[in-house]
């Protein structure tokens, strides 16, 4: 909008003499206004039939940059209520200081050839200038911050590998007949593996969850982290703070007061930004056992 005031302030010496004429030959200032607000309405139209037509070429790109599946229906009565409302704001706002500008001339003054802007429409359009370029701005940096923002999620490295692993909320009534699902989603074809990972005071997940995360070891075999009752994995940060720097295999650590374990592994800790955060990995068959 800024742009289009700015432009057709910019054009008003062009269309000084047009505006004379028509009001010596007897125009009134209200149907020049009609007649510039009109063509704020046609410009704006145009720009949003173009618009749509920019939209519908570079969505299936955009859909493929951000990973969605964005769909417009243009022609929904919402669209076309909300397309409508655009172009009359626009046509308005966009159209109106031009209109009232360009209408004010002095046809006398116009056709003698000693027409000259106002020092208050100069300030005016250099306002405009200045609003301009500072919104360009903006757009920029924000189109790159938007850019490094998306690269950050799609490449971070999340400590774990989620590729073609659907996760799953599980209910308490899930959890507890968890093996009959399990064995019904394994006898479909299109799934290579299931594995449970359920948090009450603490994560209790099955000892394939590493297999199917490949959760990155520092110390441990994967295929018997938690395949014995009463056994626990740390995480590195964890590890460390209990037992050093030194292999933990085989230690003993006490939970919840109570509870006496025994590590079996230790898996390097998730980066600070990931969603998945947790300092240790407990058997979910002992949580079975425990649950009443």
């Amino acid at each position: 909008m800024t742009l289009f005031m700015n432009l057709s302030t910019a054009r008003s010496a062009k269309r000084a003499n047009e505006v004379g004429v028509r009001k010596v030959m007897g125009a009134f200032r209200s149907s020049l206004i009609r007649q510039f607000i009109g063509e704020s309405f046609l410009m704006a139209l145009i720009a949003l039939l173009l618009s749509i037509l920019f939209v519908e070429l570079l969505l299936p790109y955009f859909n493929d940059f951000v990973d969605k599946n964005l769909i417009f229906s243009f022609f929904s009565f919402e669209w076309i209520a909300t397309l409508v409302g655009i172009i009359v704001v626009i046509g308005i706002v966009a159209g109106s200081y031009p209109a009232l500008v360009l209408s004010s001339f002095q046809p006398a003054t116009v056709l003698k050839g000693s027409y000259k802007a106002k020092n208050s429409h100069q300030v005016f359009r250099s306002v405009l200038v200045v609003v301009q370029f500072t919104i360009s701005i903006g757009l920029i940096v924000s189109m790159g911050v938007v850019y490094n923002q998306l690269n950050f999620i799609q490449n971070k490295e999340l400590g774990l590998n989620k590729e073609n692993v659907a996760i799953v909320p599980a209910s308490p009534a899930i959890a507890m007949n968890y093996v009959d699902i399990r064995d019904r989603l394994i006898d479909d074809p299109g799934i290579l593996d299931v594995s449970m990972a359920y948090r009450e005071d603490g994560l209790y997940v099955e000892n394939d969850f590493f297999k199917i995360l490949d959760i990155d070891l520092i110390y441990g075999n994967r295929d018997e982290l938690l395949t014995s009752p009463n056994t626990i994995v740390l995480s590195e940060s964890m590890a460390k703070k209990y037992f050093g720097d030194g292999n933990p295999i085989g230690e003993g650590i006490t939970i919840n007061n109570d509870q006496e374990l025994t590590v079996t592994g230790v898996y390097r800790d998730m980066p600070s930004y990931s969603t998945f955060q947790f300092d240790c990995l407990l058997m979910y068959d002992d949580w079975l056992e425990e649950s009443p």
